[in-house]
Order: structure tokens, then sequence, then C-alpha cells
């Protein structure tokens, strides 16, 4: 994810633990779960969410 952002992994790190916290979210599914359900993200078919994700 840090690379497909050009940030290092540390702030990507550190961007998922604040969303984690203002969104008072227990973990990262639960993160794409709310990004889902409220619109910022649209769901996709075949699995994967692009290179080097896992299925």
């Amino acid at each position: 994810m840090a690379a497909a952002l050009f940030i290092s992994p540390a702030t990507a790190r550190t961007y998922v633990s604040r969303l984690l916290a203002k969104l008072r979210a227990r973990d990262r599914t639960q993160l794409a779960v709310i990004a889902l359900r409220s619109g910022v993200v649209a769901p996709t078919s075949g699995g994967a969410a692009g290179p080097g994700g896992a299925r």
C-alpha cells in the first residue's frame, strides 16, 4: 500500500492507526467495511485488491 501511495511503510502504518482510532474500528477489515458502506471505495470482483494483494 505504501509504495502505491509513494509514502514510507511507517507513514502508512501511522495513517492506518489514526483511521482506526478516529473511526473506532477494531481492525483493518472493519476499516474496509466502513469504506465500502460509506462509498469511499467501490466493490470489485475477483478477489485481490490489486498487484501483490492476497487471495
